[in-house]
């Protein structure tokens, strides 16, 4: 990928998957972590790759396909931060574990992407176009 072409993404730097982590941590629990995140998440890859894909299938329109990539970065985060030992870190993740699993739940989950589509589109798709 060079660059040349508007769809495609390349993947972010090494060093923003714990920015990305945490952020995504406290948007949900309101901790931060940040610090935690630089000196104790492994395995990334599958990390970048889920959120690759979830940025490229939203950017696309396939949103109920993003929203799944979305909950694939939630299943993994508990192995990448298996090496973590603040307490804090556990608990959260075991809150949006609970959270996430809807993700689990196709008709459902598809229910209220598409209620909150509905109601917020327009503002998700100028978020969207800001990325």
């Amino acid at each position: 990928m060079d660059g040349s072409d508007t769809n495609s993404y390349t993947l972010p730097p090494l060093n923003a998957v714990p920015d990305f982590t945490a952020g995504l941590v406290y948007g949900f629990t309101g901790s931060n972590h940040l610090d935690d995140f630089h000196t104790c998440l492994t395995d990334i890859d599958p990390l970048i790759k889920d959120a690759q894909k979830a940025l490229e299938d939203i950017k696309s329109g396939k949103v109920i396909a993003g929203i799944k990539d979305i909950g694939d970065i939630l299943f993994l985060l508990p192995d990448a931060v298996s090496g973590c030992t603040d307490p804090g870190i556990k608990s959260d993740l075991a809150s949006i574990e609970a959270w996430a699993a809807i993700f689990k739940q196709p008709l459902k989950l598809s229910k209220t992407v598409g209620k909150n589509w509905l109601m917020h589109g327009t503002e998700i798709k100028k978020n969207i176009a800001e990325e």
